[in-house]
């Protein structure tokens, strides 16, 4: 319920819910759904191969992997590229300076 301040890697095999903002400075490695009610930034590379619910705004720098659908209802902005293999839904703003 509060914030999250990751330095290194993280590896989430299971589902991830996160009421704060996240900040993820290594890469992102999740299995499960991940539900994010505040803002997320990813100075890394980001591999989900669950279902994203994002709430809050979306900052990644690096390359971004999704194999499940993605509903994105805050801003995303992505420096990255980003490959997704499912449904993405998005209700605010998208910035993207790599490939899509």
């Amino acid at each position: 319920h509060g914030n999250v301040h990751c330095h290194g890697n993280v590896y989430c095999q299971g589902n991830v819910h996160c009421h704060g903002n996240a900040y993820c400075h290594g890469n992102v490695h999740c299995q499960g759904n991940v539900y994010c009610h505040g803002n997320a930034y990813c100075h890394g590379n980001v591999y989900c191969h669950g279902n994203v619910h994002c709430h809050g705004n979306v900052y990644c720098q690096g390359n971004v992997h999704c194999h499940g659908n993605v509903n994105r209802h805050g801003n995303v902005y992505c420096h990255g590229n980003v490959h997704c293999h499912g449904n993405v839904y998005c209700h605010g703003n998208v910035h993207c300076h790599g490939n899509v």
